[in-house]
């Protein structure tokens, strides 16, 4: 009689699943344990989102801090733009449109064409850490939600790393298996 082949499609992914869920109930504890950093909990979670969204791998850490610390460079003038323009006599409402164009145009055309072949090139994490400013309440969080994103970027590519050495004897012992 021959044996059936017993590799199922599904049993990579849910090892990745689960142990990014595991990771991500352990920060969100962690988080919610600690009233200092409880408030940058979200940080964590955006950059732990953006990376599962990315597939990230060890290789492209330095490209995500490099562009997280854009991020909040670009973050500082999305911040002081519209306030500067403001002085300039224009309303605020003018302003605040203006200046999120010229920011988000300029954020998009400077990291996707001038940059693109550098460590600045993850646009993704350059929203996510704007975002991160304006929720946190201000440039002045920006050391408490810079770190909190790096440690999700840390956490979720040893997730995936974990899970694909997991996915990795898993298919080598199916396929022994299959091959017998």
């Amino acid at each position: 009689m021959e044996t059936e082949k017993t590799i199922k499609p599904w049993r990579p992914t849910l090892h990745a699943v689960l142990l990014n869920g595991a990771l991500f109930a352990l920060a969100a504890l962690i988080y919610a344990s600690i009233p200092s950093i409880s408030r940058y909990q979200w940080s964590f979670y955006c950059g732990f989102f953006v990376s599962v969204a990315l597939g990230l791998t060890a290789q492209r850490i330095p490209n995500c801090i490099v562009s997280v610390l854009c991020g909040f460079a670009w973050a500082l003038l999305y911040w002081y733009l519209p306030g500067w323009l403001m002085t300039l006599g224009m309303g605020k409402i003018i302003a605040v449109v203006l200046g999120e164009f010229i920011c988000t145009s300029s954020l998009l055309f400077t990291h996707l064409y001038f940059l693109k072949n550098t460590w600045a090139n993850v646009v993704p994490f350059m929203f996510c850490a704007v975002a991160n400013v304006y929720a946190s309440g201000g440039p002045q969080n920006i050391p408490y939600c810079g770190g909190s994103i790096i440690i999700a970027i840390c956490c979720c590519v040893l997730c995936n790393t974990i899970a694909g050495k997991i996915n990795r004897k898993y298919l080598a012992k199916e396929q022994a298996v299959n091959n017998l």
